[in-house]
C-alpha cells in the first residue's frame, strides 16, 4: 500500500532554492515542479508564508513568481478557529519553556513557523486519508 504525502512548506524553501541551487534563471524546473506537485495535491503552504515571501522587493523574482505563478489555493488560510487555537497552545507552550532564549522565543512568535505547526496540528491526515 502507498501512501500520498502531504508536504507543507516553509519560506525557506523557497528562499533558499532562489538564492542558491535552483535559482530562476538556473533551474526554471524546481518552480514547476512545486506547482506541478501543488496541482496533484501533495504540496501547499499557508497565508502567513505567502506574506513573509510577499515582503521582498516587489522587482524581485520570487516576488513575481508567488504574486504570478504560483495557483490560487496555494496558500492555505490560518484563521480558523481550530488553527488560532492551535497557534495559541503552540505560543504558551514556547514562551514558558526555559530552554529557550527570550530573543528566540520572540523570533518564533513573529514568523511562521508557529503557524506551520498550528496548521499541520489541525490538518494532519489521518491514516485512512493518505492510503491510496
Amino acid at each position: 500500500m502507498s501512501k500520498h504525502r502531504h508536504y507543507l512548506l516553509d519560506s525557506d524553501v523557497f528562499i533558499a532554492a532562489k538564492n542558491a541551487y535552483y535559482a530562476f534563471p538556473i533551474c526554471p524546473g524546481f518552480c514547476e515542479s512545486l506547482i506541478h506537485h501543488h496541482n496533484s495535491g501533495s504540496v501547499f503552504s499557508i497565508d502567513k508564508v505567502q506574506s513573509e515571501l510577499l515582503a521582498g522587493r516587489p522587482e524581485e523574482d520570487l516576488v513575481q513568481w508567488v504574486q504570478n505563478e504560483l495557483p490560487d489555493g496555494f496558500f492555505h488560510g490560518t484563521g480558523g478557529k481550530d488553527v488560532t487555537s492551535a497557534y495559541s497552545e503552540i505560543m504558551l507552550w514556547s514562551q514558558r519553556n526555559s530552554q529557550y532564549t527570550a530573543p528566540a522565543k520572540a523570533k518564533f512568535a513573529t514568523e511562521a513557523d508557529g503557524w506551520l505547526v498550528a496548521y499541520a496540528r489541525t490538518h494532519r491526515p489521518s491514516a485512512a486519508s493518505i492510503a491510496e
